[in-house]
């Protein structure tokens, strides 16, 4: 039996060419920050900060990522003293960042959430609303959406999904979700709400116009050296230096939207949710047993 094979005309084999290249290109930048990282990690302390470290670990040691950390707190207190901040107990901070996503508390069940933070006209609340959930759907995500009254004449909506994060290609996929609904508040009349973030620093300077170069001087004279939010604050850069401009941002958030939609829905939380209320009554019946009294009276 003999297979026909499809015959694709000249601009068919260029269209799909370039599609992969672009593709290629744009899982590399994504990819090359998460490589870096984990090359640091084993990497030797004094070869990260000498910046030799480019794709693998140099002088493999489990003590580099620590010392980029140590240092950059270094950094940060040196920062706050000269601006007469205070640092809070290791408590306060432990606290805080456990309740940072407070909103969020479906995280509980084990899956990853991400959250994006959008304003738009009180006008256009019905018209944002209906959009997210069918971009949700459209994209095969779960989730649910969170509103703020901002003012008498703004709604902040914080849509959110939650993921696998065991699932590379979706939970990559999935970060076009927060990018869309910037699109979507700009089309009811909205913004992203400061423009700035993972992913969604090269639009903070169409968002703030001409306060933008104030707010890069201001970041440049109290973190000259870029320890907070490098590369992703004021514009979005990869360790390579190149900017990755508004018109990149949208082609590469628009490639990996169009890949999520065609993937398996997902179906994770209803699995997680039972799993934890089990562990939850178990832990319940534990508890219960260390007060019962009759226990109290064997032993």
């Amino acid at each position: 039996m003999t297979r026909n094979k499809i015959a694709y005309s000249r601009s068919d084999r260029i269209f799909y060419t370039t599609i992969y290249i672009a593709l290629t290109v744009l899982s590399l930048l994504i990819l090359y920050p998460l490589v870096y990282i984990v090359s640091s990690s084993f990497s030797a302390p004094t070869a990260v900060m000498a910046g030799e470290v480019v794709l693998w670990p140099v002088e493999p040691s489990l003590e580099g990522y620590k010392a980029v950390v140590d240092y950059e707190e270094t950094v940060l207190d040196e920062i706050m003293e000269r601006n007469g901040a205070k640092k809070e107990a290791p408590e306060v901070g432990e606290h805080e960042w456990e309740e940072r996503c407070y909103e969020f508390r479906c995280r509980k069940v084990g899956l990853g959430s991400v959250p994006g933070e959008v304003i738009v006209p009180v006008s256009s609340f019905a018209k944002m609303t209906k959009d997210v959930y069918e971009l949700m759907d459209s994209m095969k995500m779960e989730g649910a959406i969170i509103g703020i009254m901002a003012d008498r004449n703004t709604v902040m909506f914080m849509p959110y999904y939650v993921f696998n994060s065991e699932s590379m290609s979706k939970s990559v996929s999935s970060l076009s979700f927060d990018y869309q609904c910037g699109e979507l508040a700009k089309a009811n009349g909205g913004r992203m709400l400061g423009g700035f973030g993972l992913f969604f620093g090269s639009t903070l300077s169409q968002v703030r116009g001409d306060g933008y170069k104030i707010e890069v001087g201001i970041k440049k004279a109290v973190d000259p050296e870029e320890i907070m939010n490098p590369g992703k604050l004021l514009g979005m850069e990869t360790r390579f230096g190149l900017s990755v401009t508004p018109e990149m941002l949208g082609f590469g958030m628009s490639a990996l939207s169009a890949f999520k939609k065609i993937m398996g829905k997902d179906k994770n939380f209803e699995k997680k949710a039972e799993a934890y209320d089990l562990e939850e009554l178990e832990k319940a019946k534990f508890e219960q047993y260390k007060v019962d009294p009759l226990k109290q009276e064997k032993d």
